[in-house]
């Protein structure tokens, strides 16, 4: 597609010289630096300024209509955003981790805002069964991508695995509680606000290979053992450590 769009300047990575072909302007990849510092170097071989980005700070801005919709459908709550999936079997922890979880964090005083696309509606519906209504701010199959921007702007704290939700959730500014296993750590660890990830480190992770995932032999042990009581800590933890910068941003005048 790229060799066929006929552009004059046509960018991509030195990695294939077959691919290479494709491209007017070849720039170098690093194959275990940040990925979105890769792609960044595609876009400074273009305009020949060096786009630095605050990765530690909200690199994504959401506008006033989604905020204000998101504001309303989480009412005021101390809401966490739950993402359920992470695209495949390799990146997913186990539902019955979640359905644990989710009680654990309402008992801890959280409000719970889950995520998902619709094939997740009834994953989300088993996980979330017995919850409080109240406390349950059900999105999994109800929001665009922009709404879900949205939303997890206003949470306390994102939960999730290695996932685009994820990435999007660290755009936005929203602390982040990342579940790791076959994901390669440096190259898509979320650059935002505090992250907390949580990663057993297993001698056959991570595993990806040329962009792709082989299935697990192991039936994804590495997130298996993640332990609900890690997570809920990592959540509390992170929690205590935003309310307190809030706190002593208020007190300095900083906000």
């Amino acid at each position: 597609l790229s060799h066929q769009s006929g552009a004059m300047c046509r960018v991509g990575f030195d990695t294939n010289p077959l691919r290479n072909r494709c491209y007017t302007v070849h720039v170098p990849y690093d194959p275990a630096g940040f990925e979105g510092e890769n792609f960044l170097r595609l876009l400074s071989s273009v305009t020949g300024e060096d786009p630095a980005v605050a990765w530690d700070r909200p690199w994504l801005s959401v506008s006033e209509a989604p905020r204000q919709w998101a504001q309303e459908q989480l009412g005021g709550r101390a809401a966490i955003a739950v993402a359920l999936r992470g695209g495949i079997r390799e990146r997913c922890w186990p539902p019955e981790k979640f359905r644990q979880m989710l009680p654990e964090l309402v008992r801890h005083g959280f409000d719970i805002c889950l995520l998902g696309t619709r094939a997740e509606i009834e994953l989300a519906q088993r996980v979330s069964v017995g919850l409080p209504r109240e406390r349950l701010v059900m999105m999994v199959g109800r929001a665009s991508l922009v709404e879900v921007a949205a939303l997890m702007s206003q949470c306390r704290a994102f939960i999730g695995t290695d996932s685009g939700l994820m990435h999007l959730a660290a755009g936005v500014g929203t602390p982040v509680v990342g579940l790791f296993g076959a994901g390669i750590e440096p190259k898509w660890v979320p650059q935002g606000p505090q992250p907390r990830l949580l990663n057993r480190h297993l001698s056959c992770s991570p595993c990806p290979r040329f962009g792709s995932t082989p299935r697990c032999p192991r039936q994804v042990q590495c997130l298996q053992d993640i332990t609900v009581d890690e997570v809920l800590a990592a959540v509390c933890d992170l929690a205590r450590h935003v309310q307190t910068a809030v706190s002593h941003a208020v007190t300095t005048g900083i906000a």
